[in-house]
């Protein structure tokens, strides 16, 4: 198998093999994204073990039904995350944080602030 270029040609490959493998009562976004929280449950039971390779592997299949679960409700993967990420960096800006930050604010209480910011910020 060769490598792929995107997000969106390993949902299409994907995509391809569970329409080929699955009966579409599987492959609905409710049965995807319940599907999911069942591969999280598996991150959970690994992560006693220390494996680090057993964790990221069971990681990988929560992102792949995630992929499915993205397709299925008809959105390109690409776009969603490159999209998420200009939220994420709007919403938590570096330089508000590190100005948060070294005005004694901890991490997790510039994050916070910068959340209570977001939220309250008229659209």
């Amino acid at each position: 198998m060769s490598k792929f270029e995107s997000l969106s040609e390993i949902q299409a490959v994907l995509g391809n093999w569970q329409e080929s493998v699955y009966t579409p009562d599987v492959l609905t976004p409710e049965a995807r994204i319940t599907r999911m929280f069942e591969e999280m449950d598996e991150v959970m039971d690994a992560l006693p073990s220390c494996d680090n390779h057993k964790i990221a592997g069971e990681l990988v299949d929560v992102v792949i039904v995630a992929l499915g679960a993205i397709q299925s409700l008809g959105y390109n993967a690409d776009n969603l995350i490159y999209e998420k990420i200009e939220v994420i960096f709007r919403k938590y800006n570096p330089v508000i944080n590190q100005e948060l930050r070294a005005n004694g604010h901890s991490s997790q209480s510039a994050i916070d602030h910068q959340k209570q910011v977001w939220n309250n910020t008229p659209c």
